[in-house]
């Protein structure tokens, strides 16, 4: 059996039964090195090993006791600036270390004398610990350690990496425990002797606290100034009751800074009391507080809702509460301002386009009236200029039939040459009517086809009627191209009558509705077979100029039963 010795200024020392003893001094004599061989503490590994927590050096070891002579630096502590290591507790392969700058674990240990960086968590008052001077180690669980500190109390589990101060709970706030001052006894209970005498506690003995606070929000301050509580609502921002009795509050546009006051009834050690809060449609994720105090500034316009919580001392949290929140928009964000934008937008989009149709028709209406000038001066011209020249041949021809009276063929000739004429004659004055365009209705069109009928029908000795031909007709208009589709239509049906139906009758009636007009011209010819309708006697050409009005023609005829045309026109697509 040998006792270890830890000393201030001489190392460590050995002891066996025989009483021999040994000194072992740090490897590195330099007097300059103040401190190097005052020695901590010393723990004893599950491979004999002696480790060490120098005051000037850190941590150190001792690896071989029976042979070496002298103690050494571990490798990795100066990564750590462990200064000064105050306590060692070994589990397993694993190591916790108290020094002055906090509690450092290492799950593998092997790696504090391998490598410069071993992988290692620190716990320090930022993540728990009452103090950063940690001092005694006592082990209570394979994960769970308990450190006497420089201001009470922690423990520590390393399966959590969590570290929960107990200062206050064990009454020992502002309390300085001495280094290596601790022990553990059989029945569990834990010893730590300080600055103030000895504490003495079982950790089976330490209740969580299992009762979570009472949350309510208790203030509501715009600009930092309370919100007054009134029972009619003016322009400014108001309150009908209590903030902690409302589900809803309505903000305004000016109010930028608003700030919150959370309220939590915790009996046991209140001022260990954690808040969390969270503003869902501002927020990404749970701020946690020791300040009750919740504050945001310049808020969008929308609908928000903030949710709030308390933990105890025990970190057990209470129930969401929650508040809604509906910021409103400034007037020009508003539904009705968006309403004026829309209608101003629609209405200009609205003026532009009557303006621009506007100046279309004016457009439209001078090319049409240039239009119609061109085409009555060009009727007149034609009219004056081919009228003449066909009359003087006219008058030649005439000259020559006189004097070729005994020449029978000259004379066949020029009866030719004169039939001709007359059919040009007839053919311009009907192309110099359609360029007339103070015709351009069915009235005008419909009149000249029944003078032309009335006159062609005379010649064959026909009788030719015609019915409700009114001047009311004058309103459907008709563009040049559709003018001259419908005459031709007329004439080729009539013509077609009176050459192959030998009729005595031919009858044509008009039948005018709504957007529609229907022309039916009737004989009381021989007629012939429905089924021997054909491509003749220009019924192609008919079909083409009805399809090219939009119209639909039909005929209807019997063997001695006569032939009946009717031509169906839509006025709605007429006159464009």
């Amino acid at each position: 059996n040998i006792t270890w010795l830890a000393t201030h200024s001489a190392g460590i020392i050995s002891f066996d039964s025989d009483k021999n003893a040994r000194q072992f001094l740090y490897e590195d004599q330099n007097p300059e090195m103040a401190s190097k061989d005052y020695v901590v503490t010393l723990e004893k590994d599950s491979k004999n090993r002696i480790w060490l927590g120098n005051y000037n050096l850190g941590g150190a070891i001792l690896k071989d006791p029976s042979s070496e002579k002298s103690f050494k630096k571990i490798k990795g502590d100066t990564a750590f600036y462990l200064k000064v290591v105050n306590d060692y507790c070994f589990s397993g392969n694993s190591a916790l270390l108290s020094t002055e700058a906090g509690v450092f674990h290492f799950p593998n240990m092997e790696e504090l004398l391998t490598s410069n960086n071993p992988k290692h968590t620190k716990y320090t008052i930022e993540n728990g610990m009452s103090s950063n001077f940690a001092s005694k180690i006592i082990q209570t669980k394979p994960e769970e350690y308990w450190i006497s500190t420089g201001n009470g109390i922690t423990k520590i589990n390393t399966l959590q990496n969590k570290a929960t101060p107990y200062k206050k709970i064990l009454n020992t706030f502002n309390f300085e425990f001495n280094h290596n001052s601790g022990a553990l006894t059989k029945d569990g209970t834990i010893y730590f002797g300080g600055t103030h005498g000895v504490v003495r506690f079982k950790p089976s003995k330490i209740y969580k606290n299992p009762f979570a606070p009472k949350v309510a929000f208790t203030d509501f301050r715009i600009l930092n100034m309370p919100v007054p509580i009134v029972a009619q609502k003016n322009k400014e921002t108001t309150l009908s009751k209590n903030i902690a009795y409302l589900d809803k509050i309505t903000l305004n546009p000016s109010d930028k800074i608003i700030s919150f006051t959370i309220e939590a009834i915790n009996f046991t050690l209140p001022e260990d009391t954690k808040y969390a809060y969270k503003l869902e449609g501002f927020d990404a994720d749970w701020v946690e507080s020791d300040n009750p105090i919740i504050t945001r500034s310049n808020l969008d316009p929308g609908n928000y809702t903030l949710l709030a919580k308390a933990s105890n001392n025990d970190g057990v949290w209470s129930e969401n509460i929650q508040l809604q929140i509906v910021m409103l928009p400034p007037w020009y964000l508003s539904w009705w301002a968006y309403m004026l934008y829309a209608l101003l937008i629609a209405g200009s989009i609205y003026l532009l386009l009557k303006l621009r149709l506007q100046q279309e028709r004016k457009l439209e209406l001078a090319r049409a009236q240039e239009r119609d000038i061109f085409r009555k001066r060009s009727s007149q011209d034609f009219h004056d200029e081919a009228g003449t020249r066909i009359t003087r041949i006219a008058l030649i021809t005439e000259l020559a039939k006189i004097n070729a009276e005994e020449n029978s063929e000259m004379q066949e000739y020029l009866s030719q040459i004169d039939s001709n004429l007359q059919e040009l004659n007839s053919g311009m004055r009907d192309f110099i009517w359609t360029l007339d365009p103070s015709k351009d209705n069915a009235f005008d069109t419909l009149s000249r086809f029944t003078e032309f009928a009335g006159t062609f029908c005379e010649y064959g000795n026909i009788q030719f009627k015609s019915e409700n031909i009114s001047e009311n007709l004058k309103a459907k208009e008709l563009n040049m191209s559709e003018r001259r589709h419908l005459l031709l239509i007329l004439k080729e049906a009539i013509n077609n009558s009176i050459k192959h139906g030998k009729p005595t009758l031919i009858n044509f009636k008009v039948k005018s509705k709504p957007g529609m007009l229907q022309l039916i011209l009737e004989d009381n010819g021989k007629g012939f077979n429905n089924e021997e309708i054909s491509s003749g006697n220009g019924l192609n050409n008919m079909r083409e100029r009805a399809k090219a009005l939009g119209g639909a023609l039909k005929i209807k005829s019997e063997t001695n039963g006569g032939t009946k045309l009717t031509l169906t026109l839509e006025t709605t697509r007429l006159g464009n």
